[in-house]
């Protein structure tokens, strides 16, 4: 494999890429949701408590969002530090 010379692979790059990237992400997931809503022949669904798994699923997505603030947060915390080495 040749190693070709990429003059484009630095951090502002990177940052101009991110949202196209994370744009792609999101409309696959937005069309994934429409077609399973297309081909389910039951639509909606029923919080009576029979299913554990809708339960499972809120639980993960709320843990999953406070955790990401809490991990983000002490990110920029981290990242303040007036002792780190600044470049």
């Amino acid at each position: 494999m040749p190693d070709y010379p990429s003059s484009n692979l630095n951090p502002q790059g990177a940052v101009k890429v991110m949202p196209i990237i994370h744009l792609a992400l999101l409309m696959g997931q937005v069309l994934f949701a429409v077609v399973v809503y297309f081909i389910t022949p039951q639509k909606g669904f029923s919080l009576s408590g029979n299913d554990p798994l809708i339960f499972a699923g809120l639980a993960l997505a709320v843990g999953g969002f406070i955790g990401g603030n809490l991990i983000f947060k002490r990110w920029l915390r981290l990242r303040r530090m007036p002792h780190l080495p600044r470049k």
